[in-house]
């Protein structure tokens, strides 16, 4: 029996079991938690969900502030190309919280072309094949090599 679960937004494509995101057939990196709280709000579409839900979703087991959530938001809303000030996908309901304000379609997946002769781990970019392949410690070293300019100039520029 089959599981995954495939959400279709726009031109997005989200296997929420698997925390892989396609735009338009090509991979979306993202960080585990961005996953996370992306898979939480495409679930929850069209419901406000405040901070404590998201919480108590992407951090179940640890304390986090609440920045945090804000944070990823922001994050999230690059990878989707999203303006907060005219949203199409994340919606900030100002002292509330956020909601998914995309029109959502559940694909179920063993009748779906993606995995019916669809794509495969072939087809994608190199950027999404470490997230594909399971492996969430492969973006360590990315997210290490991107940090290290940055570090280094504000060393060097005190």
């Amino acid at each position: 029996m089959n599981d995954r679960h495939l959400y279709r937004f726009g031109e997005f494509e989200l296997i929420a079991d698997e925390n892989v995101l396609y735009r338009n057939g090509r991979g979306v990196s993202l960080t585990p938690k961005m996953y996370d709280m992306l898979t939480v709000l495409v679930r929850n579409h069209g419901q406000i969900l405040d901070k404590e839900t998201l919480l108590k979703e992407v951090w179940p087991d640890s304390f986090v502030e609440e920045g945090n959530i804000a944070f990823n938001i922001r994050q999230l809303r690059k990878a989707l190309e999203d303006d907060a000030q005219s949203p199409e996908f994340i919606e900030t309901i100002p002292r509330r919280g956020y909601r998914f304000i995309a029109p959502v379609e559940e694909v179920d997946p063993s009748v779906d072309t993606f995995e019916n002769g669809g794509r495969h781990e072939s087809d994608l970019q190199p950027a999404a094949l470490a997230t594909v392949r399971g492996s969430k410690h492969n973006l360590y070293p990315i997210l290490a090599l991107t940090a290290l300019p940055i570090l280094a100039a504000v060393v060097l520029g005190t």
